[in-house]
């Protein structure tokens, strides 16, 4: 059994002579696709118009990901700042009220 404290030189050498070194290897915790796989998902057909079509490809080929995750990230933001303003605007109502006093 090897020791767990070789440089990564060392490991590098041992990789290069085909020796198995995935024990040196520290293994990740779930990847998001792991965790993705293990959620429920609702598949959605969304209609757009050409031109917003065009737009979205555009942007996703600026960040080199796909239509699909472009709409994901659009969505998910949306959601978030839909709850931060539902939480704002109770805040306001429950001080207004003397409730957070």
């Amino acid at each position: 059994m090897y020791n767990n404290k070789l440089t990564a030189e060392e490991i590098a050498e041992m990789a290069d002579k085909g020796e198995d070194i995935t024990h040196f290897l520290s293994t990740p915790e779930k990847g998001y696709a792991e965790k993705l796989h293990n959620k429920k998902i609702s598949k959605t057909i969304v209609d757009f118009s050409y031109d917003m079509a065009e737009d979205i490809d555009a942007l996703a080929s600026q960040l080199n990901i796909n239509r699909q995750a472009i709409i994901i990230m659009v969505m998910k933001e949306f959601l978030i700042r839909n709850k931060i303003s539902e939480h704002i605007t109770n805040f306001q109502r429950f001080s207004s009220q003397g409730v957070m006093a």
